[in-house]
């Protein structure tokens, strides 16, 4: 590697970090600024997004094509809520435990469906959802079809130098999530640039070329399906404390669908990507709230669009509009 290359390399990564520093400035400062409660809601819905579709990005690179990730995230608000309702424990031990039970209910199905692929790993995850749905629905435990209300919120925790931090406002819970995002990020990016890393992206381009390196498949996909929904298993405990009411209607294979949509928008190239699609979709058909009902349509719709005009999503539209201008005024 030349010096010249090791400089720009090195003023590349100084540019993110400090793309990455302002990100989260302006992310902190959104409460101090935006001061209407309805408008901080919808940021921390965002933020769920966000979360979900970026747990889906190493799986869809390690060739996993899940529809099944409203379920996982629906055994973690179930369990973190009736952990607090019918236990009594407290949200900071119900949280962690609403991860783990996710986690060990996404390797009792993951030891026989993993070792499928292609559109057969769909179909089972698909069906595995609308299983999930239908069993919640049924047992009076969660509340059946009529849902489940009364959940606490998040209890209050004492930070030394700080005081006692209540979740009773908008905001609070906006940084509780933020906090979040934050930590699910960071671990995956970080993860994804390690050995595991490597292997897990090795399986998605050929699980034959993967074997023939010593890859164990079953173990490498199944840990990287465990931690995947164990993240969107904390994100149901906070999107049941937060809310504070749960209902089937809430994890419909439409839910698993959206973060896909947020990802293959925003596009697969970064993780950059399911952050921005997650971003612009759930900010647009909040603006647009009157198409609520036409929400499946109007995501086929974008999706199309993006499809077509930018198959790389969003995050490559930039470098695909100047290939287009260069050979535009090539022509001339």
């Amino acid at each position: 590697m030349t010096p010249m290359t090791r400089d720009r390399r090195a003023r590349g990564h100084w540019r993110r970090q400090l793309g990455i520093l302002a990100l989260l400035v302006v992310l902190v400062a959104v409460p101090w600024v935006i001061t209407d409660p309805y408008k901080i809601s919808i940021c921390t819905m965002i933020l769920i997004n966000v979360i979900l579709a970026c747990t889906l990005f190493p799986l869809l690179h390690a060739g996993m094509f899940t529809i099944a990730h409203a379920a996982f995230m629906a055994i973690g608000a179930y369990s973190s809520a009736l952990l607090t309702l019918k236990a009594g424990l407290s949200f900071w031990l119900a949280f962690p435990i609403a991860g783990m039970v996710t986690a060990v209910v996404a390797a009792l199905i993951g030891i026989p469906t993993l070792r499928t692929k292609g559109v057969f790993f769909l179909l089972i995850t698909f069906g595995l959802n609308e299983v999930g749905r239908l069993v919640i629905s049924s047992l009076n435990i969660t509340g059946g079809a009529e849902g489940l209300g009364g959940i606490r919120r998040i209890d209050a925790i004492p930070v030394p130098g700080i005081g006692v931090i209540e979740f009773t406002s908008r905001a609070a819970n906006y940084y509780f999530v933020l906090a979040l995002a934050v930590l699910t990020i960071v671990v995956l990016v970080r993860l994804w640039r390690t050995a595991f890393g490597r292997a897990w992206q090795a399986i998605g381009q050929s699980e034959e070329l993967a074997v023939s390196l010593g890859i164990p498949l079953a173990r490498y996909k199944l840990s990287l399906f465990c931690l995947s929904c164990f993240f969107a298993g904390l994100t149901g405990s906070f999107f049941a404390h937060y809310y504070r009411f749960l209902s089937p209607a809430d994890f419909t294979v439409w839910n698993s669908i959206y973060p896909l949509v947020y990802l293959q928008v925003g596009g697969l190239g970064s993780m950059l990507g399911p952050i921005l699609g997650a971003t612009i979709l759930t900010g647009a058909l909040e603006i647009f709230r009157a198409i609520e009902e036409y929400k499946p349509m109007t995501f086929g719709v974008l999706l199309v669009v993006v499809m077509l005009l930018a198959p790389d999503g969003l995050i490559g539209f930039p470098s695909r509009a100047r290939v287009l201008w260069k050979g535009r005024r090539g022509m001339r």
